[in-house]
């Protein structure tokens, strides 16, 4: 820059300028004087997001001389489009972010709640179609584990009333068969008393009849007997009338010893004898 070449300088800087994202181009000297330039002139005294400068140097036998600055100002479109880019990155990245947590949450959602109820519901289908406890293998703390849980003990406690009402079913269809038994026992007992009472009442009947004959012969017999002689027809009259007294009373023997054998066969202490 200590001899200056305007026109190369301004062919330079336009070539530079070419560069869409170039906004503007300002050449200092040492002194800070601009000594060419381009576009919109960028500030000089700092360097922002858009802006940006570079020393120039000169190198001499002694040591590096500071000769100029060169300013250069940038459009916005580029830091734009990046962030536009960042931008899509993030939003693609966070996107993705989501996804993944929606699908652990589905996943969480399917594990601890889809796929417990699923059982349980199952369970209940299969409980009310077949009657039989099927108890649900899920166990946790939350309300759905309390859930599950509440539902494997109402189902042990339904099957333990079921059998102990099977039991008593049982047990009563048992108590129906014996009363109806001991009630048929006591018809036929019923039945077989009436019968021996009638047997009785007949026997009595044949009984009475079969006695009062003979002691009326033996009554009148004796009362003829115990008439005066003048009155009794003689001595052989008396001999018939004593014969007939003795034939009415073993008649009247026979009919009580068959009394007495038939008490002893009912008693079972008649003997047989050859």
């Amino acid at each position: 820059l200590w001899n200056v070449d305007m026109e190369r300088l301004q062919l330079i800087i336009r070539s530079a300028a070419a560069d869409p994202d170039v906004a503007g181009i300002s050449v200092l000297d040492e002194d800070g004087q601009t000594l060419a330039g381009i576009g919109k002139i960028p500030a000089m005294d700092r360097a922002g997001d858009l802006t940006g400068f570079m020393e120039i140097y000169f190198e001499t036998p002694e040591a590096w001389e500071h000769v100029g600055r060169i300013v250069i100002e940038m459009t916005p479109a580029r830091l734009i489009a990046r962030v536009v880019e960042h931008s899509a990155l993030t939003a693609i990245l966070a996107l993705v972010v989501i996804l993944v947590i929606c699908l652990a949450v589905i996943l969480i959602f399917k594990r601890t709640i889809s796929v417990p109820l699923g059982t349980l519901e199952n369970a209940m289908k299969a409980w009310q179609q077949t009657n039989v406890a099927v108890p649900v293998d899920w166990s946790s703390d939350d309300e759905l584990g309390h859930v599950v849980t509440s539902f494997n003990d109402m189902q042990q406690r339904q099957q333990e009333y079921q059998q102990e009402l099977a039991y008593l079913a049982n047990l009563a269809q048992k108590e129906a068969r014996i009363a109806e038994e001991r009630a048929e026992a006591y018809i036929v007992a019923r039945r077989s008393a009436e019968e021996a009472n009638r047997a009785k009442s007949m026997f009595l009947a044949n009984m009475s009849h079969e006695l009062r004959t003979p002691l009326n012969a033996i009554l009148g017999f004796a009362e003829v007997i115990q008439l005066p002689a003048s009155e009794n027809f003689g001595h052989d009259r008396i001999r018939d009338y004593a014969g007939d007294i003795h034939r009415s009373g073993q008649h009247l023997l026979d009919i009580i010893n068959d009394v007495l054998d038939m008490s002893k066969i009912e008693a079972g202490m008649f003997e047989l004898q050859e």
